[in-house]
């Protein structure tokens, strides 16, 4: 008889993986929504959003610092947002670009066991050691990205209020 590989300790695992790609899906939504707030033409923001997610938060800094002093003044700060948002990302492209395995253990009733991690071989810091991302970095990179989702909400809708609150140039 085979056992099957998704098995319920394996099956964890990728419900964990898709709740945590959920999550930087929407961040990365949220950050072209974003840009198109700030910039506000359609061209510039489909050239923008055609950018690697590293680059478009440079500018996103760039682009919220014009505004950041109207943006303090509604109550919001930024406090290391755009910093934990370039590490997120980089933790979305581990968990997206890696490879999913899973060992095999056996239980106390002979039943076989298997546990999904996933080996980092792209991504990876320089230099670093052998990384695996389990069942519980999983869990902490999505408690990460939903945290840092909300703040991306926020900032949008502060954004969205500045926006509304500027005068409209003549053409």
């Amino acid at each position: 008889m085979t056992d099957h590989l998704l098995d319920n300790e394996a099956s964890n695992f990728v419900i964990a993986l898709g709740k945590a790609m959920h999550h930087y899906a929407a961040m990365e939504f949220v950050l072209n929504a974003l840009i198109s707030e700030l910039v506000g033409d359609t061209v510039f923001t489909a050239s923008f959003i055609a950018l690697n997610a590293a680059k478009r938060i440079d500018l996103l800094t760039k682009l919220v610092e014009r505004i950041e002093p109207a943006l303090n003044r509604q109550g919001w700060k930024s406090v290391n947002l755009f910093v934990q948002l370039k590490a997120a990302f980089q933790n979305r492209n581990k968990i997206a670009h890696n490879p999913y395995l899973a060992t095999q253990k056996v239980a106390p009733d002979g039943s076989h066991i298997h546990t999904g991690f996933i080996r980092v071989v792209r991504y990876n810091d320089v230099g670093s050691k052998e990384e695996l991302i389990d069942l519980a970095s999983l869990g902490r990179m999505t408690v990460e990205s939903s945290e840092l989702l909300q703040r991306c909400k926020e900032l949008l809708s502060h954004c969205q209020r500045f926006r509304s609150q500027r005068p409209v140039a003549d053409a």
